[in-house]
């Protein structure tokens, strides 16, 4: 037997209560005070059960006449499993005839439920004949159900013809569904199918193609765009769809006149949706005519007498502004931008707005060119002093961009106050700095860079938070390159040993990744770098003190620098002691060796290498699975998966 999820057993439950309130009462099974009660009535405990034992063409037959709206709504949900378990040919004998009786259902739940499956079913129905039956079977019940009583219900099908039209060829479109649209749009009865109309071509028009939507779609929209507010509102989110597909001729010379008519909408919900359009539109215009028509068509809306009108305007703003790359932005649009943030603008002063800036600050800075800097610089310093810290979280994180946008100088001069700010923030914040720390570094310049070296080694000290260090970890082969070999081995290579050796598995596995580079970087300077090598090497080496885990950890770093040392410098330093360690007595060391020269034998340097080859064959014949199965993983075509 299966329940009907707990929603089902608090409506049992609820039952069962009322039928013990009305026991204490005398009325137990219908009668009146003092009489005798009904009998032959039961509780209704397994009213609510689905017998699945039941051959799935019985089921469906018993709960489809089902009195009880609950089994009925089960078994539409089960519709779309049921033909992904039947296939094409059986799902038209079990499956479809049941959608004709239930779109009939007197309760808009079950209708609803039932065309929100339609799309589900269809999945299910992808060779030729099963196409034909989504044409026959499945389209029409959708076109029914538009013109349902029930707005709900309505709403639903709209979604469902979208989702049916993706799997649907621009032909099955435009002769099964758009005559659909077209009859809506033309029904003066109802306003509602009028809006559902435009809600149709709206969604549909990414589908259609651009010659049906200036055949179709275009003409349509023309028509409705005088009609009632509501379906107004709709045209003027259209606008930005539709011009995507028609491309910058059609969108200039259809679209814009309909969108400046709209944008001066007495609405102000059609005006909002025409600001929540102007990207789109604006994206697919020439340059010219985007700063010819929208720059103070913008103004319009950002000094509008609503406020939800302006707010979807400033919300815009600077994905707007990122429509110019590559042309002189206005400074007027930069005014409005930098009075999202500013206080002396307080007609536009929002804590939504203000993150909106903050957000879109790297994109319109790179949109208008660092030479602009300028312009935003105060708003910029200002943003990064909000008090939400949601504000200053995104600017925490384009830190580094927004230096590499401004140049060196105006770094160190104007952002270097709030680079040392935000590393003191909340760690919700910090994060942004820590996370991109080596591409600041390298836009200071080199005596600057020097000085917020100890950086470094203090926030992989003093924080709690081990995605500090691992953020850090990762780092390490990116920073080695920006210091002089000589302050990479007096302070870095400590910091890297460390990481190494992190009570945190993620930490020292970043760490271990990076150590190739660090070695790379310090062999550049001298031969080999013999203390720092020593003291990996000395992780490995079998004595009375020492422990598994520092093993582990040499065997990790054997597996990380592989890769990026020249075979012979490998051979000379880690090979000798990574060879001892074939025959650790801990497993979980020799499956990390087993690891590094199943690695090794997939390197081209390491193709024919006969150690290589000697030592995978002797690890093939460990007594730990584990080690065996890693130790012949390079023989396999196929990854190793997980056991």
């Amino acid at each position: 037997m299966f329940y009907l999820g707990s929603w089902v057993s608090r409506i049992k439950q609820s039952i069962l209560e009322m039928t013990d309130i009305l026991a204490t009462l005398g009325l137990e099974g219908g009668g009146e005070a003092g009489g005798e009660a009904v009998s032959g009535v039961s509780r209704p405990e397994d009213e609510f059960e689905v017998d699945d034992a039941l051959p799935l063409p019985e089921k469906i037959q018993k709960y489809l006449q089902s009195e009880m709206i609950i089994h009925r709504l089960y078994l539409v949900r089960e519709l779309a499993g049921y033909a992904h378990l039947l296939g094409t040919n059986e799902t038209q004998i079990v499956v479809l005839p049941v959608l004709d009786e239930l779109k009939q259902d007197v309760e808009p739940v079950i209708r609803q439920a039932l065309v929100e499956q339609l799309p589900l079913i269809a999945e299910n129905l992808s060779d030729a004949s099963g196409q034909q039956c989504i044409i026959s079977n499945i389209l029409p019940i959708a076109v029914q159900l538009t013109r349902d009583p029930n707005p709900q219900v309505r709403l639903s099908t709209t979604e469902a013809l979208i989702g049916l039209a993706i799997a649907m060829d621009v032909k099955v479109i435009e002769e099964h569904i758009l005559p659909v649209v077209s009859s809506l749009a033309n029904d003066s009865s109802q306003e509602e199918y009028r809006v559902e109309a435009a809600r149709l071509v709206q969604h549909l028009a990414k589908h259609m193609g651009r010659d049906l939507c200036i055949e179709f779609a275009l003409p349509l929209m023309s028509k409705l765009a005088s009609d009632n507010f509501r379906i107004r509102k709709v045209i003027g989110g259209n606008i930005g769809p539709l011009a995507t597909v028609v491309g910058t001729e059609i969108a200039t010379t259809q679209l814009l006149p309909l969108y400046l008519k709209l944008v001066q909408d007495e609405i102000w919900g059609v005006r909002k949706a025409c600001a929540e359009s102007l990207v789109a539109l604006s994206s697919v215009l020439s340059p010219e005519d985007r700063t010819a028509n929208l720059v103070d068509m913008f103004g319009k809306l950002a000094e509008d007498q609503s406020r939800w009108v302006r707010s979807a305007s400033f919300e815009a703003l600077g994905h707007f502004i990122a429509t110019f790359e590559g042309t002189q932005v206005d400074p007027k649009l930069v005014k409005y931008f930098t009075g999202m943030a500013l206080e002396t603008t307080g007609k536009y002063a929002d804590s939504e707005l203000v993150a909106f800036c903050a957000f879109d600050f790297p994109a319109v800075l790179y949109t208008i060119g660092g030479a602009r800097w300028p312009e935003v610089k105060e708003t910029y310093i200002k943003l990064s002093t909000d008090l939400q810290w949601k504000v200053r979280r995104p600017l925490a994180y384009s830190l580094h961009e927004v230096a590499r946008l401004i140049g060196k100088n105006a770094t160190s001069t104007d952002l270097l106050p709030l680079f040392e700010a935000l590393l003191k923030d909340l760690d919700e914040v910090k994060v942004g700095v820590v996370k991109n720390l080596a591409s600041f570094m390298a836009l200071l310049e080199g005596e600057t860079r020097e000085k917020y070296f100890s950086l470094i080694s203090d926030i992989t000290s003093e924080t709690s938070n081990w995605r500090f260090r691992r953020y850090i970890a990762r780092q390490m082969g990116a920073l080695s390159d920006l210091y002089s070999p000589a302050l990479v081995k007096e302070s870095l290579v400590p910091v890297s040993l460390i990481l190494c050796q992190d009570p945190v598995a993620a930490v020292r596995t970043a760490a271990h990744e990076q150590m190739g580079r660090v070695i790379n970087r310090l062999t550049r300077a001298e031969a080999l770098p013999c203390d720092f090598l020593n003291q990996i090497v000395g992780l490995g080496v079998l004595s009375p003190e020492s422990s598994f885990i520092d093993r582990q950890i040499f065997v990790h770093i054997c597996g990380g620098v592989v890769a990026d040392m020249s075979v012979q410098d490998f051979a000379t330093t880690f090979l000798p002691t990574l060879l001892v360690l074939v025959t650790d007595r801990v497993p979980n060391v020799r499956l990390g060796v087993a690891q590094v020269f199943a690695t090794m034998s997939t390197l081209g340097a390491y193709k024919d290498n006969e150690t290589v080859r000697q030592q995978l064959a002797i690890l093939a014949q460990d007594r730990d699975r584990d080690v065996v199965y890693y130790a012949k993983a390079h023989t396999r075509t196929t990854p190793p998966t997980q056991q």
